[in-house]
């Protein structure tokens, strides 16, 4: 837990210790969970670390949802989202919703699909 983090929550490589993984979160952010939803936000970032273990060049939000999902609600997953939306003044679920269904935005498919340019709760 870090007093402050800009991503919310994030995964890196440990520069320290080779093939280890430092899992970040703002202290204020994590407060602010609740149970299932801190389980949603370690599943996702475990997302990222499989990724990194078996594509290390591919990394994207859509992969790592879909491996969170193995092990949380979808439902769990869009109330993260929109606490990180909301504390990085990145709008809402509904707002995103809307521009799926007019054609523009991205896209909230079944896995969640969210750009990591969207949100700060990308590892990159």
């Amino acid at each position: 837990m870090l007093p402050e983090n800009d991503k919310l929550v994030s995964v890196e490589r440990s520069k320290r210790r080779p093939g280890e993984f430092i899992l970040s979160f703002d202290e204020t952010f994590i407060n602010g969970l609740e149970d299932s939803e801190l389980s949603a936000s370690i599943a996702h970032e475990l997302g990222h670390v499989w990724i990194f273990t078996h594509h290390p060049y591919l990394q994207t939000e859509l992969l790592a949802n879909q491996v969170a999902l193995r092990v949380v609600s979808r439902e769990n997953l869009e109330r993260v989202y929109e606490k990180v939306w909301k504390d990085k003044g990145k709008g809402d679920l509904n707002r995103v919703s809307r521009q799926k269904e007019t054609g523009g935005g991205t896209e909230i498919g079944n896995p969640t699909q969210i750009s990591a340019q969207n949100h700060g709760w990308s590892d990159q």
